[in-house]
């Protein structure tokens, strides 16, 4: 099977770099349908911007051709068979493509150019495609050549929809990185005229629903031109239920939680609507598809509902979304948060009984009903339920997952162990059960066995948090010698002896490169000690280690400002909020830097919100937050 890696096509001015790297993504995965054909396509992304506010962009790295140690470079790396690369520039009112192949030893198997416009998009998508077939020798699925289907007639909504989806790719690679001068509105509108040129090309509609949850989800670009985008989609399309849901859930996460609970009920409305339709065109002998009733939509409106204490309406929403549900029933586990929020946990375990009355052989649902009855403090009966369901279920590793940590609280640490290396054997990498594991095995005084399986987690693909956790500990059970001059260390502090602090833990930094604990310590003690430009490197080195510490940034925070850098400690922040649009720590410390740079009505703004979030009875919250909104 030939492995084909695709290189974006370079572009020489006034061509857009987002053309050439969409031609040759969507080339690549067009080619994915095709058996015994291996693809990759690779892009191009630099670290641009500050330390204190990184950025992350598109790179066009020429104008011409790569350049043949380049293109060997990527032979080398990728282990391709092919390397696929290009260039586009403008001549006169269009574009001039050149497309190449390179063979391992052989730079330029096959060049070929092709000259078109905008008009000429699709058979230009298809001259690529043969082009290819006969650079890389395969043969190509008899449908796949005789008609390539774009979604769409119009070739200008094609070109519209490649250069606006080049915004999807950007944002999924860059995250919250994304650059203060990227053109989201402008990104839409390329996807909406796309939409309104075609109203039945489903790309360029559904690219703007998944933008904007990027957006959501990274914290790019405002609310106010994500909602104005939706809305104007809702306008050319308002028969697709879909539009309206990713609209409420744009509403749900900025807190408009009235807004979001009236659009998730009109998108209801309008599958509602639909179904009727199509229902009436099948009853009159019509070959159409009737939508299904989608019970996602109901469990997002009964989230919504429980955040509006509307208790009543979100109950009746979930159980809309159980009856709609298949077996699993994953909004029980929703409905069953309610019940305990409002003092009916009593009930939760007798819904679960239900439903393996209705599936006695569901390990989801024999784990859930066990988790229930313990949760309703029913130890005895949780036991019987744990070990029924072992029986009916045929020793389901589901059952015994959850069935584990009961037996670790009850000390029965050699059948929750047991328990814990059967469901290992199946997912051998699933960091969560080697953490628990790791615990039990702590538990049970086999402590020398832990560090081989924190080994294991470090050896896979996991987060950064977890894997600075997971060194932590490791080091705490291998050096202890060293976490003795940490302990030590901390005792100074609390004694104001700032320097005996930093003296005993200095040395520490050679053995300990990727300690976080290390350099949390270190980067709170130069604060104190005023020392704050070592603060802040010891601060970076936290986070780089350990992005989610939140104290980390307070402290960065602070050696900004202690160097006089208060608007860079402002701007760090306010991009890690977007980021982390829930920590509380996060925020308090921007109110403050708010304020600082002489932002009052932000700080007090930030205040307020910190205040309904904490809720009453926080003194030494409420102390700082008075300070923040004093003039």
């Amino acid at each position: 099977m030939p492995n084909i890696a695709f290189l974006p096509f370079n572009v020489a001015e006034p061509v857009r770099p987002a053309l050439g790297r969409q031609l040759c993504q969507f080339l690549s995965e067009a080619l994915k349908v095709q058996p015994e054909v291996g693809t990759n396509f690779v892009s191009y992304v630099a670290q641009v911007g500050t330390p204190a506010e990184p950025e992350a962009a598109f790179v066009n790295l020429t104008e011409e051709l790569n350049s043949d140690d380049f293109i060997k470079q990527v032979q080398e790396q990728s282990g391709a068979d092919v390397v696929v690369d290009g260039s586009i520039e403008r001549v006169e009112d269009k574009y001039e493509l050149t497309l190449r192949f390179s063979k391992p030893g052989v730079i330029g198997s096959s060049t070929s150019t092709k000259t078109f416009g905008v008009p000429e998009i699709f058979d230009t998508v298809r001259w690529m495609v043969s082009e290819l077939a006969k650079g890389v020798e395969i043969t190509l699925l008899p449908e796949f050549a005789e008609k390539m289907e774009f979604g769409t007639d119009d070739p200008q909504a094609f070109y519209d929809f490649l250069l606006g989806f080049d915004a999807i790719s950007y944002i999924g690679q860059a995250g919250s990185q994304v650059s203060k001068n990227f053109d989201l509105s402008a990104a839409f509108d390329e996807l909406l005229s796309a939409v309104e040129r075609d109203n039945d090309f489903l790309g360029p509609y559904e690219a703007v629903l998944q933008l904007s949850q990027l957006c959501a989800q990274n914290g790019v670009g405002t609310f106010e031109v994500v909602e104005s985008k939706l809305k104007k989609l809702l306008e050319m399309i308002p028969f697709d239920w879909r539009g309206y849901y990713a609209t409420a859930g744009i509403y749900q996460g900025s807190g408009r939680l009235n807004e979001a609970a009236d659009t998730y009920e009109k998108a209801i409305r309008v599958l509602d609507e639909e179904r009727a339709k199509t229902l009436t065109k099948k009853s009159a002998g019509e070959d159409v598809d009737v939508p299904d009733l989608e019970p996602a939509l109901f469990t997002r409106l009964g989230l919504v509902q429980q955040q509006l204490n509307m208790v009543a309406n979100a109950e009746r929403s979930f159980k809309k979304a159980l009856d709609l549900e298949g077996p699993d029933k994953p909004t029980m586990d929703f409905l069953a948060g309610l019940m305990s929020a409002t003092g009916r946990g009593h009930e939760v375990p007798a819904m679960w009984k239900a439903v393996i009355d209705q599936n006695p052989n569901s390990p989801v649902a024999w784990a859930k009903y066990g988790m229930s009855l313990l949760q309703a403090e029913r130890q005895a009966d949780a036991e019987k339920a744990f070990d029924e369901g072992l029986e009916k279920t045929e020793n389901s590793l589901m059952v015994k997952r959850y069935y584990a940590p009961f037996l670790v609280r009850k000390g029965e640490f050699d059948r929750a162990m047991d328990f814990y290396e059967d469901c290992l054997e199946e997912t051998p990498q699933d960091v969560g059960l080697l953490l628990e594991y790791a615990q039990t095995l702590g538990k049970a005084g086999r402590e020398h066995e832990i560090p081989d399986v924190l080994k294991t987690i470090l050896a896979g693909e996991i987060d950064q948090d977890t894997k600075a956790n997971t060194q932590a500990w490791l080091y705490e059970l291998e050096q202890p010698k060293r976490i003795e001059a940490l302990q030590r260390a901390q005792e100074f502090m609390e004694k104001e002896e700032f320097k005996l602090a930093i003296d005993e833990l200095e040395p520490m930094k050679v053995w300990m490169q990727d300690y976080w604990k290390l350099w949390a310590l270190l980067s709170t003690l130069y604060n104190r000690a005023q020392r704050f430009e070592d603060a802040e490197a010891a601060a970076r080195k936290v986070i780089e280690i350990f992005p989610g510490c939140e104290p980390a940034y307070g402290e960065l925070a602070g050696s900004l400002v202690g160097q006089d850098k208060a608007e860079d400690a402002y701007n760090m922040l306010a991009m890690v909020l977007r980021a982390r649009p829930t920590s509380l720590p996060i925020a308090l410390n921007l109110a403050m830097a708010a304020k600082q740079t002489g932002r009052r009505d932000e700080a007090s703004r930030l205040a307020k919100q910190l205040r309904e979030a904490a809720g009453p009875g926080n003194v030494e919250l409420e102390k700082v937050l008075s300070e923040i909104e004093r003039a």
